[in-house]
């Protein structure tokens, strides 16, 4: 699949499971042992609605990655790493969030927050860089 389908495709994907998670937490508020879990500790309710609203912040991230790739000066290399990478970091930063609610030693798996953090920074960067050399060679062929 090409790095534009990829994250046109992820980046919906990622929308709608922010969406569903978001669903289910409005529709499951009244169900007692789902509102028991998410009130003890404290932090956990937290948790859960930051991860369903980063699903859909990062979707948005692929989105906008796959609908600027092809007006980029990037190579295709670097277009193929900046795809994976938005993804990857996408997926981490969520995941990250919801494993850190596990018992000790797995909550320190929150650490693959940061990890998907500066994977999507890699991404979002190097797309403004590539969009910005893009419209300065065009400039200068003018």
């Amino acid at each position: 699949m090409d790095p534009i389908r990829r994250n046109l495709v992820g980046g919906f994907a990622l929308i709608s499971l922010g969406l569903l998670a978001g669903a289910f937490m409005g529709a499951a508020h009244d169900v007692t042992w789902i509102k028991e879990w998410l009130r003890y500790p404290p932090v956990r309710r937290n948790q859960v609605m930051y991860a369903h609203g980063h699903l859909g912040l990062l979707g948005l991230l692929n989105v906008a990655i796959g609908f600027t790739i092809p007006r980029t000066s990037l190579a295709l290399r670097m277009r193929l790493a900046v795809s994976w990478a938005a993804l990857a970091g996408s997926a981490l930063v969520p995941l990250g969030m919801l494993l850190a609610l596990l018992p000790n030693p797995w909550s320190r798996l929150l650490y693959l927050q940061a990890l998907g953090f500066a994977l999507s920074l890699f991404a979002a960067a190097t797309m403004v860089w590539g969009a910005r050399s893009a419209r300065q060679s065009a400039n200068s062929a003018n």
